[in-house]
Protein backbone atom coordinates (compact mmCIF):
# COMPACT_ATOMS: atom_id res chain seq x y z
CA UNK A 1 0.00 0.00 0.00
CA UNK A 2 1.87 3.06 -1.21
CA UNK A 3 1.06 6.39 0.35
CA UNK A 4 -0.28 9.38 -1.53
CA UNK A 5 1.06 12.87 -0.95
CA UNK A 6 -2.06 13.61 1.11
CA UNK A 7 -1.27 10.76 3.48
CA UNK A 8 2.39 11.74 3.72
CA UNK A 9 1.40 15.31 4.57
CA UNK A 10 -1.18 14.01 7.04
CA UNK A 11 1.50 11.99 8.81
CA UNK A 12 3.84 14.98 8.95
CA UNK A 13 1.03 17.08 10.40
CA UNK A 14 0.40 14.51 13.11
CA UNK A 15 4.10 14.42 13.94
CA UNK A 16 4.17 18.20 14.22
CA UNK A 17 1.13 18.06 16.50
CA UNK A 18 2.89 15.41 18.59
CA UNK A 19 5.99 17.59 18.89
CA UNK A 20 3.70 20.36 20.09
CA UNK A 21 2.45 18.04 22.84
CA UNK A 22 6.06 17.26 23.81
CA UNK A 23 6.86 20.96 23.94
CA UNK A 24 3.89 21.62 26.22
CA UNK A 25 4.96 18.73 28.46
CA UNK A 26 8.43 20.26 28.82
CA UNK A 27 6.97 23.70 29.51
CA UNK A 28 4.78 22.27 32.28
CA UNK A 29 7.88 20.74 33.87
CA UNK A 30 9.63 24.09 33.64
CA UNK A 31 6.70 25.85 35.30
CA UNK A 32 6.90 23.41 38.22
CA UNK A 33 10.64 23.99 38.47
CA UNK A 34 10.17 27.74 38.60
CA UNK A 35 7.80 27.31 41.53
CA UNK A 36 10.36 25.18 43.37
CA UNK A 37 13.15 27.64 42.66
CA UNK A 38 11.42 30.73 44.00
CA UNK A 39 12.61 30.13 47.55
CA UNK A 40 16.04 28.59 46.94
CA UNK A 41 17.53 30.13 43.77
CA UNK A 42 19.41 32.97 45.45
CA UNK A 43 21.55 33.82 42.41
CA UNK A 44 18.63 33.63 39.98
CA UNK A 45 20.80 31.76 37.44
CA UNK A 46 18.60 28.67 37.39
CA UNK A 47 15.51 30.80 36.79
CA UNK A 48 17.29 32.55 33.92
CA UNK A 49 18.18 29.17 32.41
CA UNK A 50 14.54 28.09 32.56
CA UNK A 51 13.34 31.33 30.99
CA UNK A 52 15.84 30.79 28.18
CA UNK A 53 14.44 27.32 27.52
CA UNK A 54 10.88 28.66 27.51
CA UNK A 55 11.80 31.21 24.84
CA UNK A 56 13.57 28.55 22.75
CA UNK A 57 10.63 26.15 23.03
CA UNK A 58 8.25 28.82 21.78
CA UNK A 59 10.57 29.47 18.82
CA UNK A 60 10.74 25.75 18.00
CA UNK A 61 6.96 25.47 18.14
CA UNK A 62 6.51 28.51 15.90
CA UNK A 63 9.03 27.13 13.42
CA UNK A 64 7.18 23.82 13.30
CA UNK A 65 3.94 25.59 12.44
CA UNK A 66 5.31 28.21 10.03
CA UNK A 67 8.37 26.60 8.42
CA UNK A 68 8.53 27.27 4.68
CA UNK A 69 9.89 23.79 3.96
CA UNK A 70 6.75 22.09 5.25
CA UNK A 71 4.58 24.64 3.43
CA UNK A 72 6.47 23.89 0.20
CA UNK A 73 5.90 20.17 0.66
CA UNK A 74 2.16 20.71 1.12
CA UNK A 75 1.93 22.24 -2.36
CA UNK A 76 3.36 19.33 -4.36
CA UNK A 77 1.06 16.93 -6.19
CA UNK A 78 3.24 13.84 -5.83
CA UNK A 79 5.63 12.48 -3.21
CA UNK A 80 8.94 14.25 -3.87
CA UNK A 81 11.53 12.04 -2.18
CA UNK A 82 14.21 14.71 -1.95
CA UNK A 83 11.80 17.20 -0.44
CA UNK A 84 10.49 14.52 1.92
CA UNK A 85 14.07 13.84 3.06
CA UNK A 86 14.56 17.52 3.80
CA UNK A 87 11.34 17.64 5.81
CA UNK A 88 12.40 14.49 7.67
CA UNK A 89 15.78 16.04 8.46
CA UNK A 90 14.03 19.19 9.70
CA UNK A 91 11.85 17.13 12.05
CA UNK A 92 14.83 15.05 13.19
CA UNK A 93 16.74 18.20 14.14
CA UNK A 94 13.79 19.49 16.14
CA UNK A 95 13.44 16.10 17.82
CA UNK A 96 17.12 16.03 18.75
CA UNK A 97 17.00 19.52 20.21
CA UNK A 98 13.89 18.70 22.23
CA UNK A 99 15.64 15.60 23.58
CA UNK A 100 18.66 17.71 24.55
CA UNK A 101 16.49 20.31 26.26
CA UNK A 102 14.56 17.56 28.05
CA UNK A 103 17.80 16.09 29.36
CA UNK A 104 19.19 19.48 30.38
CA UNK A 105 16.01 20.13 32.31
CA UNK A 106 16.24 16.75 34.00
CA UNK A 107 19.78 17.60 35.11
CA UNK A 108 18.51 20.95 36.34
CA UNK A 109 15.74 19.20 38.27
CA UNK A 110 18.36 17.02 39.95
CA UNK A 111 20.30 20.13 41.01
CA UNK A 112 17.10 21.73 42.27
CA UNK A 113 16.28 18.65 44.36
CA UNK A 114 19.78 18.78 45.85
CA UNK A 115 19.59 22.52 46.61
CA UNK A 116 16.09 22.23 48.01
CA UNK A 117 17.08 19.34 50.29
CA UNK A 118 20.14 21.18 51.58
CA UNK A 119 18.09 24.30 52.30
CA UNK A 120 15.44 22.35 54.20
CA UNK A 121 18.06 20.47 56.23
CA UNK A 122 19.88 23.68 57.08
CA UNK A 123 16.64 25.15 58.43
CA UNK A 124 16.02 22.08 60.55
CA UNK A 125 19.45 22.39 62.15
CA UNK A 126 18.11 25.44 63.97
CA UNK A 127 15.14 23.53 65.43
CA UNK A 128 16.82 22.53 68.68
CA UNK A 129 13.49 21.91 70.43
CA UNK A 130 12.58 18.87 68.31
CA UNK A 131 12.92 15.31 69.55
CA UNK A 132 14.04 12.48 67.27
CA UNK A 133 10.57 11.48 66.07
CA UNK A 134 9.53 15.06 65.39
CA UNK A 135 12.75 15.72 63.50
CA UNK A 136 12.23 12.62 61.38
CA UNK A 137 8.65 13.62 60.56
CA UNK A 138 9.63 17.15 59.59
CA UNK A 139 12.57 15.93 57.53
CA UNK A 140 10.42 13.50 55.57
CA UNK A 141 7.68 16.09 55.09
CA UNK A 142 10.16 18.71 53.88
CA UNK A 143 11.69 16.57 51.11
CA UNK A 144 9.73 16.61 47.85
CA UNK A 145 11.71 13.92 46.01
CA UNK A 146 10.21 10.49 46.75
CA UNK A 147 13.49 8.61 46.30
CA UNK A 148 15.36 10.88 48.72
CA UNK A 149 12.44 10.60 51.13
CA UNK A 150 12.76 6.81 51.04
CA UNK A 151 16.48 7.10 51.83
CA UNK A 152 15.72 9.25 54.90
CA UNK A 153 13.10 6.78 56.16
CA UNK A 154 15.49 3.86 55.73
CA UNK A 155 18.33 5.77 57.39
CA UNK A 156 16.26 6.57 60.48
CA UNK A 157 14.99 3.00 60.67
CA UNK A 158 18.49 1.52 60.55
CA UNK A 159 20.17 4.09 62.84
CA UNK A 160 17.53 4.98 65.40
CA UNK A 161 19.50 3.62 68.36
CA UNK A 162 22.56 5.67 67.44
CA UNK A 163 20.66 8.84 66.50
CA UNK A 164 18.78 9.05 69.79
CA UNK A 165 21.92 10.44 71.43
CA UNK A 166 22.49 13.10 68.74
CA UNK A 167 21.35 16.72 68.84
CA UNK A 168 18.94 17.92 66.11
CA UNK A 169 21.81 19.82 64.47
CA UNK A 170 23.98 16.70 64.43
CA UNK A 171 21.15 14.56 63.06
CA UNK A 172 20.42 17.06 60.31
CA UNK A 173 24.10 17.13 59.36
CA UNK A 174 24.37 13.33 59.25
CA UNK A 175 21.19 13.07 57.17
CA UNK A 176 22.44 15.82 54.85
CA UNK A 177 25.59 13.78 54.17
CA UNK A 178 23.55 10.61 53.62
CA UNK A 179 21.20 12.28 51.15
CA UNK A 180 24.02 14.14 49.41
CA UNK A 181 25.87 10.88 48.81
CA UNK A 182 22.70 9.30 47.44
CA UNK A 183 21.84 12.24 45.18
CA UNK A 184 25.32 12.17 43.68
CA UNK A 185 25.05 8.46 42.90
CA UNK A 186 24.20 6.90 39.55
CA UNK A 187 21.26 5.18 41.20
CA UNK A 188 19.60 8.49 42.02
CA UNK A 189 20.27 10.05 38.61
CA UNK A 190 19.02 6.92 36.88
CA UNK A 191 15.84 6.92 38.97
CA UNK A 192 15.22 10.56 38.07
CA UNK A 193 15.62 9.81 34.37
CA UNK A 194 13.37 6.76 34.56
CA UNK A 195 10.70 8.68 36.42
CA UNK A 196 10.69 11.33 33.72
CA UNK A 197 10.67 8.74 30.90
CA UNK A 198 7.71 6.91 32.42
CA UNK A 199 5.86 10.18 32.91
CA UNK A 200 6.32 11.02 29.23
CA UNK A 201 4.89 7.74 27.96
CA UNK A 202 2.24 7.19 30.64
CA UNK A 203 -0.59 8.02 28.22
CA UNK A 204 0.95 6.26 25.19
CA UNK A 205 -0.09 2.63 25.59
CA UNK A 206 1.62 1.29 22.48
CA UNK A 207 4.77 3.40 22.86
CA UNK A 208 5.04 2.12 26.41
CA UNK A 209 4.67 -1.48 25.25
CA UNK A 210 7.42 -1.07 22.66
CA UNK A 211 9.83 0.60 25.09
CA UNK A 212 9.52 -1.73 28.08
CA UNK A 213 12.68 -3.62 27.13
CA UNK A 214 14.66 -0.41 26.54
CA UNK A 215 13.63 1.06 29.89
CA UNK A 216 14.49 -2.16 31.71
CA UNK A 217 17.88 -2.35 30.00
CA UNK A 218 18.61 1.25 30.99
CA UNK A 219 17.58 0.49 34.56
CA UNK A 220 19.76 -2.62 34.82
CA UNK A 221 22.84 -1.31 33.04
CA UNK A 222 25.93 -0.35 35.04
CA UNK A 223 27.59 2.76 33.63
CA UNK A 224 31.28 3.49 34.01
CA UNK A 225 30.70 7.21 34.51
CA UNK A 226 28.03 9.87 34.82
CA UNK A 227 28.87 10.97 31.26
CA UNK A 228 28.15 7.49 29.93
CA UNK A 229 24.88 7.48 31.86
CA UNK A 230 23.95 10.88 30.42
CA UNK A 231 24.74 9.73 26.87
CA UNK A 232 22.56 6.63 27.28
CA UNK A 233 19.74 8.75 28.73
CA UNK A 234 19.89 11.17 25.80
CA UNK A 235 19.77 8.28 23.33
CA UNK A 236 16.73 6.81 25.10
CA UNK A 237 15.08 10.23 25.26
CA UNK A 238 15.44 10.58 21.49
CA UNK A 239 14.00 7.11 20.99
CA UNK A 240 10.98 7.98 23.14
CA UNK A 241 10.21 11.11 21.14
CA UNK A 242 10.73 9.29 17.83
CA UNK A 243 8.41 6.49 18.92
CA UNK A 244 5.80 9.04 19.93
CA UNK A 245 6.12 10.73 16.55
CA UNK A 246 5.85 7.40 14.74
CA UNK A 247 2.73 6.52 16.71
CA UNK A 248 1.08 9.93 16.29
CA UNK A 249 -0.71 9.14 13.01
CA UNK A 250 -1.84 5.72 14.23
CA UNK A 251 -2.98 7.10 17.58
CA UNK A 252 -5.15 9.68 15.85
CA UNK A 253 -6.51 7.09 13.41
CA UNK A 254 -7.45 4.74 16.27
CA UNK A 255 -9.15 7.55 18.16
CA UNK A 256 -11.12 8.50 15.05
CA UNK A 257 -12.07 4.89 14.31
CA UNK A 258 -13.30 4.42 17.88
CA UNK A 259 -15.46 7.52 17.71
CA UNK A 260 -16.88 6.67 14.29
CA UNK A 261 -17.57 3.02 15.11
CA UNK A 262 -19.23 3.86 18.43
CA UNK A 263 -21.53 6.20 16.52
CA UNK A 264 -22.72 3.11 14.63
CA UNK A 265 -23.64 1.33 17.89
CA UNK A 266 -20.52 -0.80 18.28
CA UNK A 267 -18.91 -1.50 21.65
CA UNK A 268 -15.14 -1.72 22.05
CA UNK A 269 -13.56 -3.25 25.14
CA UNK A 270 -10.17 -1.72 25.97
CA UNK A 271 -8.73 -5.26 26.06
CA UNK A 272 -9.78 -5.73 22.44
CA UNK A 273 -7.29 -3.13 21.22
CA UNK A 274 -3.99 -4.96 20.93
CA UNK A 275 -0.52 -4.39 19.54
CA UNK A 276 0.62 -7.46 17.61
CA UNK A 277 3.64 -8.38 15.51
CA UNK A 278 3.05 -8.93 11.81
CA UNK A 279 6.22 -9.81 9.92
CA UNK A 280 8.53 -6.87 10.72
CA UNK A 281 5.70 -4.48 11.59
CA UNK A 282 3.81 -3.75 14.77
CA UNK A 283 0.12 -3.39 13.95
CA UNK A 284 -2.83 -2.61 16.17
CA UNK A 285 -5.84 -4.90 15.97
CA UNK A 286 -9.12 -3.36 17.07
CA UNK A 287 -12.19 -5.56 17.51
CA UNK A 288 -15.68 -4.06 17.90
CA UNK A 289 -19.04 -5.77 18.36
CA UNK A 290 -22.73 -4.89 18.58
CA UNK A 291 -25.04 -6.46 21.14
CA UNK A 292 -26.92 -7.94 18.17
CA UNK A 293 -23.79 -9.84 17.08
CA UNK A 294 -22.43 -7.79 14.16
CA UNK A 295 -18.66 -7.36 14.26
CA UNK A 296 -16.02 -5.03 12.85
CA UNK A 297 -12.30 -5.74 12.80
CA UNK A 298 -9.60 -3.15 12.09
CA UNK A 299 -5.91 -3.48 11.44
CA UNK A 300 -4.14 -0.13 11.92
CA UNK A 301 -0.62 0.43 10.63
CA UNK A 302 2.03 2.74 12.05
CA UNK A 303 1.49 5.41 9.39
CA UNK A 304 -2.25 5.61 10.12
CA UNK A 305 -3.46 3.48 7.21
CA UNK A 306 -5.83 0.70 8.07
CA UNK A 307 -7.94 -2.12 6.67
CA UNK A 308 -11.26 -3.26 8.05
CA UNK A 309 -13.97 -5.85 7.66
CA UNK A 310 -17.60 -5.89 8.79
CA UNK A 311 -19.01 -9.34 9.60
CA UNK A 312 -22.23 -10.93 10.81
CA UNK A 313 -24.54 -9.09 8.39
CA UNK A 314 -27.10 -10.53 6.00
CA UNK A 315 -26.30 -9.78 2.37
CA UNK A 316 -25.37 -6.12 1.91
CA UNK A 317 -26.84 -5.03 5.23
CA UNK A 318 -23.36 -3.97 6.35
CA UNK A 319 -23.67 -0.97 4.01
CA UNK A 320 -25.95 0.59 6.64
CA UNK A 321 -22.99 0.81 9.03
CA UNK A 322 -20.05 0.78 6.63
CA UNK A 323 -20.72 3.82 4.46
CA UNK A 324 -21.74 6.14 7.34
CA UNK A 325 -18.61 4.98 9.16
CA UNK A 326 -16.42 5.96 6.20
CA UNK A 327 -18.24 9.29 5.95
CA UNK A 328 -17.73 9.95 9.66
CA UNK A 329 -13.97 9.53 9.38
CA UNK A 330 -13.66 12.75 7.41
CA UNK A 331 -15.32 14.57 10.32
CA UNK A 332 -12.58 13.35 12.64
CA UNK A 333 -9.74 14.66 10.46
CA UNK A 334 -8.67 11.31 9.02
CA UNK A 335 -7.19 12.25 5.67
CA UNK A 336 -8.06 9.68 2.99
CA UNK A 337 -6.95 9.77 -0.62
CA UNK A 338 -8.98 8.07 -3.34
CA UNK A 339 -6.37 5.34 -3.53
CA UNK A 340 -6.62 4.73 0.19
CA UNK A 341 -10.39 4.70 0.14
CA UNK A 342 -10.17 1.71 -2.17
CA UNK A 343 -7.84 0.00 0.27
CA UNK A 344 -10.18 0.67 3.17
CA UNK A 345 -13.29 -0.50 1.35
CA UNK A 346 -11.64 -3.53 -0.22
CA UNK A 347 -8.97 -4.82 2.17
CA UNK A 348 -6.52 -7.29 0.68
CA UNK A 349 -6.59 -9.57 3.70
CA UNK A 350 -9.45 -10.77 5.86
CA UNK A 351 -8.30 -10.73 9.44
CA UNK A 352 -9.85 -13.98 10.60
CA UNK A 353 -6.73 -14.98 12.48
CA UNK A 354 -6.56 -11.65 14.28
CA UNK A 355 -10.25 -11.89 15.10
CA UNK A 356 -9.86 -15.38 16.52
CA UNK A 357 -6.93 -14.24 18.67
CA UNK A 358 -8.87 -11.32 20.09
CA UNK A 359 -12.02 -13.38 20.66
CA UNK A 360 -10.08 -16.15 22.40
CA UNK A 361 -8.51 -13.66 24.81
CA UNK A 362 -11.86 -11.97 25.34
CA UNK A 363 -13.62 -15.26 26.11
CA UNK A 364 -11.07 -16.03 28.82
CA UNK A 365 -11.96 -12.91 30.78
Amino acid sequence: MSMSVEQVMYNYQKKIERLGININFIKENLAQLLTQLQSIDVSGLNCQEIEGYLVELDLIHRDLLENELVKEFSKVSHVDLELAKRVNFFLEQKTLRLAEIQQNIENLKIRVVEDETKARLTNLQQRTNLNLEQLEQELVASISDSNSKAIVLTFFKNNRTKLINFTPAEIAEVVKTEISNFQMSQEFVKLQYLGNFNQQIAEDKFVKAELIADLEQFNQQDFSSQDELAAAALKLQQKIINKQLDESARKHAISSILQAIKNRGFIVDVNDIRLVKENEDNVVILYAKKVTGEEAIFKVYLDGRFTYKFEGYEGHAHDVDEQPFVNDLSMYDVSLSKEQNKVYLNPDKIMNQAKMTVKTKTDKK
